[in-house]
């Protein structure tokens, strides 16, 4: 992939009118607010009385949330369990008009992040997630319910998290069949062997992970 000079809001306004499919990992997030006042006698950690809980979007849905604040027609595909937590996530997506066209998975979790706030600072995070990679039928269904989608849009962003979505398969997959439709693909990537996403218009790794 050669180097090219990027124009963030030409790139915008060629979605405007039409909009943007995310592809990705979908992560819920919560958040669990409360005050310390003492050290448990079970063990030296601090007491939480936990006193608010906050749902928000995360991983390929909070890229979702941030393009859906540009007012343009978004939509998310990727993979959530068959839970309560992905019936969460598909409020929270509601809540912001983005539209769901991914599959559920009845023996895989929708991965869910866990967040202890106390002291004005996270003092734990727990998570419950399946990072296995999904197999040939899923990647195939969820080929299925996103293909319907790109003439709708202008731009997909392929958003890697590195919880069993984009395999090496799927993403060049993906990218193979966005070619054909003359989209162009935006990577948020994950992995240290970038050639999965090749044939994507621009990559956008974070300082740590252009380094790595």
């Amino acid at each position: 992939m050669s180097p090219v000079s990027f124009d963030g809001v030409g790139f915008l306004r060629r979605a405007v009118g039409k909009g943007c499919l995310v592809v990705g990992d979908i992560i819920l997030d919560k958040y669990i607010y409360g005050e310390v006042g003492r050290i448990s006698p079970e063990a030296p950690v601090p007491v939480v009385k936990a006193e608010k809980e906050q749902y928000v979007l995360g991983g390929a849905a909070n890229v979702a949330g941030n393009i859906s604040g540009f007012h343009l027609k978004v939509y998310l595909c990727g993979v959530l369990g068959d839970d309560e937590n992905a019936s969460k996530v598909k409020g929270l997506l509601c809540e912001k008009d983005i539209r769901f066209c991914g599959i559920g998975i009845r023996d895989r979790r929708t991965t869910l992040k866990s967040r202890v706030i106390g002291m004005n600072q996270q003092l734990l995070r727990i998570d419950q997630e399946d990072t296995v990679m999904i197999g040939w039928e899923e990647e195939e269904a969820l080929i299925q319910r996103l293909s319907p989608v790109l003439p709708k849009v202008e731009v997909v962003v392929l958003s890697d998290y590195g919880k069993g979505i984009c395999s090496v398969r799927f993403c060049h997959r993906l990218m193979e069949i966005c070619r054909q439709a003359g989209k162009l693909v935006v990577v948020d990537p994950k992995d240290d062997d970038w050639t999965k996403y090749r044939g994507a218009y621009l990559i956008t790794p974070n300082f740590k992970e252009f380094c790595g």
